[in-house]
C-alpha cells in the first residue's frame, strides 16, 4: 500500500531513492521524515540498497508492481527487511498501539 502511494514519479511500477523517503516516512507515519535519500538512517539506506534492482539506466528501485507470486515474495521480504530496520530505530512495544506503529498490508 505505502510503496503505491509513495510511486509517483515514472516509470511507476519503480519506487526509486526519492520515492523510498516518502515510503519511509509513510510506513513510520511520519516518524523519520527526510526529504534526501542520503538525510535516511544508514541502516534504512542499507536496507533500500540491498532490497532493491538495477533499472536499465543503472539506477537501484524497488519495484512495486505485483504481477506474480515472485513479486509478491519479492515485496514482502523487501518490506519485512525495511521494517526490520525501523525496529532497530524504533523498538517495537509490547503494548503496540495501531495508530503509532507502522500498518502492513499483503501488497506493501
Amino acid at each position: 500500500k505505502y510503496l503505491a502511494e509513495a510511486d509517483t514519479t515514472m516509470p511507476t511500477g519503480k519506487v526509486d531513492a526519492k520515492e523510498y523517503t516518502a515510503f519511509i516516512a509513510l510506513y513510520t507515519n511520519g516518524k523519520i521524515d527526510e526529504e534526501k535519500f542520503f538525510s535516511l538512517p544508514n541502516n534504512l539506506k542499507s536496507a533500500f540498497r540491498f532490497g532493491s534492482k538495477w533499472d536499465e539506466n543503472g539506477l537501484l528501485y524497488i519495484p512495486s508492481a505485483v504481477e506474480s507470486a515472485e513479486d509478491e515474495a519479492y515485496l514482502s521480504q523487501t518490506c519485512s527487511s525495511i521494517l526490520d530496520a525501523i525496529h532497530q530505530i524504533f523498538p517495537p512495544t509490547t503494548n503496540s498501539n495501531p495508530t503509532t506503529e507502522p500498518r502492513k498490508s499483503s501488497s506493501s
